[in-house]
């Protein structure tokens, strides 16, 4: 029974690694066709950083999908919003709770990890040494972007 045991845990493992690494393929695969796709605008909310709308108008009501590539070590300050999901596609991505910006207790999020932050809930974000690329969903409209970068990026998407 003990050698059935290591062989199911053996085979279990081996199934857990090929899912992450096939996992990890597919999220370079996405990201690369993602940039041959869409234009991508300054983010306004982090210095240096990139983001496209993918799906929806941030100044309408209805489902709003974007992307938004950070730097290393970018922070976004603490905020509230709608209810989120967030994909973390490559990088670290970490999340901290509250209504001062604190690095102790954050929450980190590798790459091929969602999480779904409820409405209304203050929070910050962090990325990792090597930056991350993270695509949101939620509802519009958003206050996080301004409307005249709305009408920018908009342009330069339909265009």
């Amino acid at each position: 029974m003990g050698k059935n045991v290591l062989a199911s845990s053996h085979f279990l493992l081996r199934c857990c690694a090929e899912t992450v690494r096939s996992r990890k393929k597919y999220s370079q695969r996405l990201h690369k066709g993602f940039a041959a796709r869409h234009q991508v605008a300054p983010d306004p909310a982090v210095s240096g950083g990139y983001f496209a709308i993918l799906l929806g108008d941030p100044s309408r009501f209805g489902l709003l999908v974007i992307r938004r590539r950070f730097h290393a070590d970018a922070r976004i300050n603490p905020h509230t919003h709608l209810a989120r999901t967030y994909t973390v596609l490559e990088g670290e991505w970490a999340l901290g709770f509250g209504k001062r910006f604190d690095l102790a207790p954050l929450r980190r999020f590798p790459a091929v990890t969602i999480y779904r932050l409820p409405p209304g809930v203050p929070h910050f974000q962090v990325t990792g040494p090597h930056g991350a690329v993270v695509q949101i969903e939620t509802y519009g409209p958003t206050r996080r972007i301004s409307s005249s970068t709305i009408m920018r990026v908009g342009k330069r998407l339909r265009d």
